[in-house]
């Protein structure tokens, strides 16, 4: 019985073997992406600004900048899928 159940296996196992070497050719399909629209952002009046303390305002437009340069980058990998 134990043999019967081994010779399956194998057999099993050269039909699976044999048959992943049948497929066809992967072929990729390449779809440009569409670019999303940026949000809007809340505008920071003068007024506001000179309540933050400047060490807090200047991470904040580092945080800004960064966020600016990410988004531009992504943008220009979106534009490239053209």
């Amino acid at each position: 019985m134990l043999k019967n159940h081994l010779k399956l296996m194998i057999v099993l196992s050269w039909i699976t073997i044999g048959s992943i070497g049948c497929a066809g050719k992967t072929v990729y399909i390449t779809k440009p992406l569409d670019r999303p629209a940026r949000p809007v952002l809340v505008n920071i009046t003068p007024e506001e600004a000179k309540q933050m303390p400047k060490p807090i305002w200047d991470k904040f437009v580092i945080r800004f900048l960064t966020m600016r340069q990410y988004a531009e980058e992504l943008e220009t990998i979106i534009d490239s899928t053209q």
